[in-house]
C-alpha cells in the first residue's frame, strides 16, 4: 500500500497530502462520539424487533454494523501513515464497511418492494434465517470486491486512475437498484387499497430516507472519485481540495443518519428499547395504583377482565 500511495502522489503531481487528510479526519473524530451511542441504541432496539419475526431489522442491523466499522476505522486511516500491516487492515475494513453500506441499502429497499409488490412470495420466503444468509452473502461479496481492488492496486495490475474509477463504479452500482425498488414500491402502494395510509407513509418514508442518504451523502463522494480518475490535474486546485473535504464530510454523515431508519420500523419500535419498556411498565404500575386507591372494586373488575382476555 505504501508503494501505491507513492504512485498516487506521483500520478496527481503532489508531494504531500497530509494537510488534506488532517481536515478530512477532523469531522470523523467529531462525529464518532455522536454516532456511537445512536448506532448502539438502534441496534439494541432492532434486535428486540427480530424476536417478533420481522425481517427488515436484520438488514438495518447489518447496515449499522457496517457503519460501526466505518466510524472506528476512518479516523485511523486518515491519521496513520500509509504503510504497515495495521494501516492496510484498517483501510480494508473501512472500505468493506463503506461498500457494504450501499449493498444493505439495496437489501432494505428490495425487502420493502417484495413485501408490497409481491406479497404472496414475500409471505412464503420471509424468514429471519434467509435474511441472515443473504446478509452473510453480502459480506462475502463485499470482501471479494474490496480484496480484488486492493490486490490489483498493490500488484500494479491496473493504473492508479483506473483503481479510483473501479472503486467509484463499484460503489455506484447499487444505486440504480435502490431507485428501481423505491419507484416500484411507490407504484405498488399507489394501487393498493388494503394498506392503511399511515402504513404507506411509513414504508415510503423509509425508502425515501435510504434514497436521500445515497443521493446526498454518497454520490458527491463517488463524483469526486470519478473526477480524480479522469481529471487528475484538478487535484492540485484549491477549490477541488475544498470539494474533497466537503464530500468526505457528507459521506461521514451517513453514520448519524442511518440510525434514523429505526424510527420507520413501526409502532413497536419505540417499545423495543429497554428504557421505553421500563418507562411503559412504570406508567402502567402507577396507573394501576391510582385505580386501586380510587376504587378497589373497579381495580378488581379490570383485573378480572384482563384474566379472561
Amino acid at each position: 500500500m505504501e508503494r501505491f500511495h507513492g504512485k498516487t502522489l506521483e500520478f496527481f503531481n503532489v508531494t504531500d497530502i497530509s494537510d488534506l487528510y488532517f481536515f478530512m479526519s477532523i469531522h470523523s473524530w467529531v462525529i464518532l462520539p455522536i454516532a456511537v451511542p445512536m448506532v448502539c441504541l438502534a441496534i439494541c432496539g432492532l434486535v428486540s424487533l427480530i424476536k417478533t419475526g420481522q425481517v427488515a431489522p436484520v438488514y438495518i442491523i447489518n447496515l449499522l454494523i457496517s457503519d460501526m466499522l466505518q466510524m472506528f476505522t476512518r479516523p485511523v486511516v486518515l491519521s496513520l501513515s500509509p504503510s504497515g500491516v495495521i494501516y492496510e487492515l484498517t483501510a480494508f475494513v473501512y472500505s468493506s464497511g463503506l461498500l457494504a453500506s450501499t449493498f444493505f441499502m439495496v437489501c432494505i429497499a428490495g425487502e420493502r418492494y417484495a413485501m408490497i409488490a409481491h406479497p404472496v412470495w414475500y409471505r412464503i420466503h420471509r424468514t429471519v434465517k434467509k435474511s441472515l444468509l443473504c446478509s452473510v452473502a453480502v459480506w462475502l461479496v463485499t470482501a471479494v470486491a474490496i480484496g480484488g481492488i486492493v490486490l490489483a492496486a498493490v500488484t500494479d495490475v491496473i493504473e492508479v486512475d483506473k483503481v479510483y474509477a473501479y472503486w467509484a463504479v463499484v460503489t455506484l452500482l447499487p444505486y440504480p437498484f435502490v431507485i428501481f425498488f423505491s419507484v416500484g414500491t411507490w407504484r405498488a402502494l399507489s394501487k393498493s387499497m388494503s394498506i392503511p395510509p399511515r402504513e404507506q407513509r411509513r414504508i415510503m418514508g423509509m425508502l425515501a430516507l435510504v434514497l436521500i442518504i445515497y443521493t446526498a451523502l454518497f454520490l458527491p463522494y463517488i463524483a469526486l472519485l470519478l473526477l480524480m480518475s479522469t481529471c487528475p490535474a484538478l487535484f492540485t486546485d484549491y477549490t477541488f481540495q475544498c470539494l474533497a473535504v466537503v464530500s468526505t464530510a457528507l459521506l461521514s454523515l451517513n453514520l448519524v443518519v442511518d440510525p434514523v431508519l429505526y424510527v420507520f420500523m413501526g409502532k413497536r419500535s419505540s417499545l423495543a428499547l429497554p428504557c421505553c419498556r421500563c418507562r411503559r411498565r412504570s406508567h402502567q404500575e402507577r396507573a394501576g395504583q391510582e385505580i386501586t386507591e380510587f376504587s378497589p372494586h373497579l381495580a378488581t373488575t379490570i383485573s378480572a377482565g384482563e384474566t379472561r382476555t
